[in-house]
């Protein structure tokens, strides 16, 4: 039907003209048919295309038309149409646990859902500590790009950028070296491998004894006793820097035999022990004694012996027949008649850490 368009009658002919043209526009943007109108465009104006039941918005003269209304379809759910692309998001496609093909629904507490798998993931430096659970990545191992710049506490197992987990827990991990505690005692001469950790030591030793002197013959009726050996120098318990990993030499001093001095035994360069000195003799009387030890004395053919030094771990024999006891102690020098003295004990290195 032909429509007309009043004009009051305070109005001319020109001033009435911008409502004329203002419902012309209105008149022309209500198009349908089954192709869209390509003159007279106006943007905003719309087309119901009746071949296919579709209401289209045009958005740019290009032209753009874009659907906005779909009267096919019967609405059971409430929609987001985005016009832009003509895609539609559904509130049955909004999910609250990880569904495929479904978009994730934060919780009421604003969070995803506790448990998301299968998915790759990134993220930023975090300026606070953060609890990473997992419950299993299918055998996969996960990595840390790039390696943290301070230390990370997994499970009490402090690691860095050496740290591999799987579903099974954690694969590896670069962990430092925890201290050790033990001894080592050492009877004879050898080496000692400080253990990973191990950065002090606590030494105690002692050299070998000295060997008591022979007793001396002069003549029928007279002779000198030997001397006894001397006592070796020893330590308890005596502190000394290590380096992990370093291998040292171990020398156990031995016990001198008849006059001579005990073997030296030290832990490397770093502590030695002297052992004792050989018993000595005299053109007159009895032999000397080495340090530590008794000089013999002059007597019959009877006389007594030099007992041997003592050391904190021996004490020195006083019997030509019997080689001084414990560690480090010196022997007793010899009977008369020209008995022959008794050996000095060895020495030991004991090594606790």
């Amino acid at each position: 039907m032909q429509q007309f368009i009043p004009i009051a009658s305070t109005q001319t002919l020109t001033e009435s003209r911008a409502e004329i043209l203002n419902n012309d526009r209105t008149i022309m943007s209500c198009n349908s048919g089954t192709s869209f109108p390509t003159t007279h465009l106006e943007i905003g104006m719309f087309c119901f295309r009746t071949d296919l039941n579709q209401i289209f918005e045009l958005r740019s003269l290009a032209p753009a038309w874009v659907l906005i209304a779909d009267l096919n379809k019967t609405y059971t759910n409430k929609e987001y149409v985005d016009a832009q692309v003509a895609t539609k998001v559904s509130l049955s496609d909004i999910a609250t646990a990880p569904t495929a093909n479904k978009i994730l629904k934060l919780d009421a507490n604003g969070q995803l859902p506790a448990s998301i798998t299968g998915n790759a993931a990134t993220a930023t430096t975090a300026t606070t500590a953060l609890a990473v659970a997992w419950s299993g990545i299918a055998g996969k191992p996960a990595t840390f790009i790039p390696p943290f710049a301070t230390r990370t506490t997994v499970g009490g197992i402090i690691a860095g950028s050496g740290l591999s987990i799987n579903g099974s827990g954690i694969l590896s991990a670069d962990v430092p070296a925890i201290p050790s505690h033990g001894y080592r005692m050492f009877l004879y001469s050898g080496t000692f491998t400080v253990p990973e950790g191990v950065e002090e030591v606590w030494l105690s030793m002692c050299g070998g004894g000295g060997g008591g002197k022979q007793g001396h013959y002069v003549n029928e009726g007279t002779s000198h006793s030997g001397g006894g050996g001397g006592g070796a120098h020893a330590i308890l318990a005596q502190n000394t820097t290590v380096t992990p990993g370093d291998v040292i030499t171990i020398t156990v001093g031995a016990g001198g035999n008849a006059a001579s001095a005990g073997g030296t035994s030290s832990f490397g360069p770093y502590v030695s022990c002297a052992g004792g000195g050989g018993a000595t003799g005299t053109s007159d009387g009895g032999n000397a004694g080495g340090p530590g030890g008794s000089p013999g004395t002059t007597g019959e053919a009877s006389g007594s012996v030099g007992t041997g030094g003592g050391c904190i771990f021996g004490q020195g024999s006083g019997k030509p027949t019997v080689d001084a006891g414990g560690f480090g102690a010196g022997g007793a020098g010899g009977g008369s008649n020209g008995a022959a003295g008794s050996k000095g004990s060895r020495g030991f290195v004991l090594i606790q850490w």
